[in-house]
């Protein structure tokens, strides 16, 4: 995906600069095998920070590759019906079906009602030193939700993506949340609010390069991972 403004003034020989250089291989697959297929579009979500590219794939599906146009991260979006076409109405993202209903999009806990699932993995890292092994054993994901949840992480090494998932439950730490009419407005907590969980959960490998993994599935709540700790010890040559 290469923005207008870098093709008209050089053409092809410039395409190295491609906004979606990140997602490289899952965009360059998605055009190879779907290119010729109708309904290819791009929709700017200013308000949530998000360009939704729709991707048409087989049987009349698609998919979404999107982009957070903060940090330029990327992900990909499968909607329960299969958006067939995206747009703004008065700020807000809304889709057409496949049944012909129009949904707004971004709203909510759950997919119409179906259980979102969310799969990430963050960025390989070397922690500081490529030439040395460590053993990891435990880690920390910090993350943001409302109630108290269990999702599946994964440590992963030397870019060996095994998602072999471990269960682990998040508690969030409880905050005075308050319920309407019982508390003084502006001095208690706004019941349902995202809370932090941060616990170490035991993990095992060895390896260079490390990246975590997560799945968590919900209609019922938002969630956030917002930074990693990992605790190892650093091996050498002898």
């Amino acid at each position: 995906y290469i923005l207008l403004t870098q093709v008209l003034p050089f053409g092809r020989v410039r395409s190295n600069r491609a906004f979606s250089d990140r997602y490289f291989r899952v965009v360059r697959e998605a055009i190879r095998n779907y290119k010729g297929n109708p309904d290819w579009e791009i929709e700017l979500f200013p308000q949530e920070t998000k360009l939704f590219i729709n991707v048409p794939t087989a049987g009349g599906r698609t998919i979404q590759h999107v982009m957070n146009t903060n940090n330029s991260s990327w992900c990909t979006f499968r909607y329960h019906d299969p958006p067939q076409t995206f747009g703004i109405f008065e700020g807000e993202i809304y889709f057409g079906g496949q049944n012909g209903k129009v949904y707004k999009a971004e709203i909510g806990a759950s997919d119409n009602g179906n259980t979102i699932v969310s799969v990430a993995i963050d960025g390989w890292k070397y922690l500081g030193s490529r030439t040395g092994q460590k053993l990891f054993h435990d880690v920390r994901p910090i993350f943001q939700l409302q109630n108290q949840t269990v999702t599946d992480l994964a440590l992963l090494t030397d870019f060996n993506v095994d998602l072999s998932y471990a269960p682990i439950s998040l508690d969030a730490v409880s905050g005075d949340n308050s319920n309407w009419n019982d508390s003084r407005w502006d001095d208690a907590i706004w019941g349902g609010a995202l809370q932090t969980a941060q616990d170490f959960n035991s993990v095992s490998g060895v390896g260079y390069a490390c990246a975590l993994a997560f799945r968590v599935s919900s209609d019922t709540q938002r969630f956030r991972w917002i930074a990693t700790t990992f605790v190892y010890e650093a091996g050498g040559i002898i």
